[in-house]
């Protein structure tokens, strides 16, 4: 028996979110479909599935015959954004979110699944907690503005490491370029795979601050899930999103002093809890089952059954 045609695209090299959702995930259902990737017209196949960016309205005509799964991944900035491709949307059979915040904007134009990321940039797991390394952050330039001002807000109780996709960083003009104030404990340097997963080794916590557009507002979980499982004690924004799934999956998060945070002091003894031995141990512990959960084959697994729901090959819900 034949098994179901699948597309993937549009193909957009140099996007971490097409390599994630698209390449990697693409090639782990190969067991299961015909997969094929797209980076203009998609091909005709049974299923489609749109990473990031949707077709243009004129392709609409050409997927009459297809099922059209869409994965929005950070592509819109409001909601008035995702109002404005209602035409596209409403011939969606799912649509898979990777933040429940964005449901009830889905949610009116076709079925919304949520699914994770698997876990891409994770250390194995450490059999020890680090107690005297450096705190580490991971995130493009662009999110970088909240971060600067948080730093520059508080005296930090351990030196920092800004891992950054900045093609100056490495040297003292990228901290100045950054906004950063003389003296702060900072060091900026240029990210890879190998050396986030190195740096992830080393480091006795991470943290991660979200700013308060709405991309920001609704983000993934993934580099908090990253840094769970690879033993990481994390401290998140009360407010992200992040923080909100994770409380959703039984998991408390060390809490980053932020807004309410007035003094030096009130900062440390909001660090008390990210830098126990207690909390090392409860996030190794809740890393080690995120690293089994949500890895790329249990993800993919997870993909197949959507998609064959999609086709009428089984039951249309995750859930």
């Amino acid at each position: 028996m034949r098994r179901p045609t699948v597309a993937f695209g549009p193909v957009r090299d140099g996007f971490g979110s097409w390599e994630w959702v698209g390449v990697e995930l693409a090639e782990a259902l190969s067991p299961y479909f015909d997969v094929t990737m797209f980076r203009d017209d998609p091909p005709k196949t049974q299923a489609a599935v749109f990473v990031k960016f949707p077709p243009p309205t004129d392709w609409l005509p050409r997927l009459e015959s297809t099922r059209i799964i869409y994965c929005p991944v950070d592509f819109f900035g409001s909601a008035k954004e995702i109002d404005q491709y209602s035409e596209f949307l409403a011939c969606c059979s799912a649509i898979i979110i990777h933040s429940h915040r964005l449901r009830k904007y889905f949610r009116p134009y076709a079925p919304v699944e949520y699914l994770d990321h698997h876990i891409r940039f994770a250390t194995p797991n450490r059999r020890r907690s680090v107690t005297d390394g450096p705190l580490l952050y991971v995130g493009v330039t662009s999110n970088l503005p909240p971060v600067v001002e948080w730093i520059n807000r508080f005296s930090l109780p351990r030196d920092l490491i800004l891992l950054t996709n900045h093609t100056e960083a490495g040297d003292e003009a990228s901290v100045k370029r950054f906004g950063i104030s003389q003296g702060k404990r900072v060091q900026v340097l240029r990210w890879s795979p190998s050396l986030q997963i190195q740096l992830q080794g080393e480091c006795s916590a991470a943290i991660d601050i979200r700013g308060s557009d709405f991309r920001a507002r609704h983000k993934p979980p993934t580099k908090a899930m990253d840094f769970l499982a690879s033993g990481i004690p994390v401290a998140l924004s009360a407010s992200s999103s992040m923080a909100d799934h994770l409380r959703f999956m039984g998991f408390e998060p060390a809490i980053l002093p932020g807004s309410d945070a007035v003094s030096d002091s009130a900062l440390i003894r909001g660090f008390d809890r990210l830098f126990s031995a207690e909390y090392a141990s409860e996030a190794g512990r809740f890393g080690a089952a995120i690293a089994e959960l949500n890895s790329l084959p249990r993800i993919a697994l997870r993909m197949r059954r959507l998609i064959d729901g999609v086709l009428g090959g089984g039951t249309d819900r995750l859930l």
